[in-house]
């Protein structure tokens, strides 16, 4: 079978992905969002690394409605409808529609990466922690994390594409739409693509898998001593729980999402543009990027206990769903502990039977059978090592039911 695709399967690649499952995937995540930054805006959940979260939550809620006016424009313009009659539209489409979508995906990463750093300095440098993490510290570091992305996606948004309109003498109407640049094809626009890339898509990954790396070591070697020390768990330490779940769940998702987009962009040119295959995988690589913007709310519903507990707060809608599964929970454990008692009863018993009876039989030889002194002595020595070693069984099964 040929790698090759004709423009028609293309095209059905491009429909369901794009038309029918980007869409999905565009409300699911709004839905989400909105719901973490209700959530993250509890007194509970105050703490200075929350607001990297909050902000992370904005830059994904973003993203998610720019994509979801692209798809619903594109879906527009290819069926009829009379949007590409307008000026702004053709403006929308050069200047503003990739650069709002990439601007906000790469802002997101760099909130992840600077909560990162936030955790990274927690766990290996505790002392030098608390004079360093300020809200205004915070402020700072999520303002540049917006910024970055801005700054680069500006020459992009300038010139990467023009506008061009044609007439329609059917409709006579004006027809605007874009093409591309001829800057696009220069040696200069290549570096310039590249860097950007590099700087916006590639080294947060790589920073993202060297601190996370450095901080679980950290942290596990830093519990253990503390563990070592005070035998227990102090609220500090549960909250730092909570928060490493909370960030590995988020940079987990961020690696496996992402890197199918990285190699897309390595891989990208006009012969892999023509195979079938590749466009399957573009499709997934740009559906996984989405989608890691989409889900942080569910991931941070499946990482932290204090996350789910402020969510049945602010939702209690949801508290009889929660309670009855917890019900159920409860009630499977309760079940096993009944069938594991019940078990121990049931050996308990068959021993004490055993005992009566070897005891019974013992007393009913004894009157029918008379024996010699120094033999009973014998006997009744053995007697006594016997019934010692059964009492001593029973006490330790005993104990083992009454623990």
């Amino acid at each position: 079978m040929s790698n090759s695709t004709s423009p028609n399967a293309a095209a059905t690649v491009g429909n369901i992905a794009y038309c029918y499952v980007l869409p999905c995937i565009c409300v699911i995540g709004i839905v989400g969002n909105i719901t973490n930054l209700v959530v993250l805006a509890s007194r509970r959940l105050r703490a200075v690394s929350y607001m990297y979260l909050r902000a992370l939550a904005v830059a994904d809620l973003l993203c998610m409605l720019f994509v979801l006016v692209f798809v619903s424009t594109e879906y527009m313009a290819k069926n009829g409808s009379t949007i590409n009659q307008y000026k702004i539209y053709q403006i929308y489409q050069c200047h503003l529609m990739l650069t709002l979508i990439n601007w906000a995906l790469g802002a997101g990463v760099y909130v992840v990466v600077a909560l990162s750093l936030e955790r990274y300095i927690s766990i290996v440098f505790p002392m030098h922690f608390r004079t360093w993490n300020s809200p205004q510290r915070a402020t700072r570091a999520i303002i540049i994390a917006f910024l970055i992305p801005a700054i680069f996606y500006i020459p992009y948004a300038v010139t990467r594409y023009k506008g061009k309109q044609r007439w329609d003498p059917i409709q006579n109407v004006t027809i605007y739409s874009m093409d591309d640049h001829p800057i696009y094809t220069t040696f200069y626009w290549q570096i310039y693509k590249w860097t950007r890339e590099a700087l916006l898509r590639f080294l947060p990954i790589i920073i993202l898998t060297v601190l996370n790396l450095q901080i679980m070591f950290a942290f596990r070697k830093r519990q253990k001593m503390f563990q070592q020390l005070t035998k227990r768990k102090e609220q500090g330490t549960q909250k730092d729980d909570t928060l490493m779940y909370m960030l590995g769940g988020t940079v987990l998702m961020s690696l496996v999402c992402n890197i199918p987009a990285a190699i897309n962009l390595l891989l990208i040119d006009e012969t892999l543009k023509k195979r079938l295959d590749y466009q399957i995988f573009r499709a997934v690589a740009n559906l996984l990027e989405i989608t890691n913007h989409a889900s942080q709310f569910y991931v941070f519903c499946a990482c932290s206990t204090d996350y789910r507990t402020t969510f049945l707060q602010k939702f209690p809608c949801f508290k009889t769903d929660y309670a009855n599964r917890d019900r159920l929970r409860s009630f499977v454990r309760r079940t096993q502990s009944v069938i594991q008692k019940q078990g121990s009863v049931e050996h308990t018993t068959n021993s004490k039977f055993q005992r009566d009876s070897l005891s019974h039989h013992s007393r009913k030889f004894s009157r029918h059978m008379p024996i010699e002194q120094d033999t009973v002595d014998i006997q009744l020595a053995s007697g006594e090592q016997s019934t010692s070693g059964e009492t001593c069984e029973a006490d330790t099964l005993i104990n083992t039911i009454s623990a």
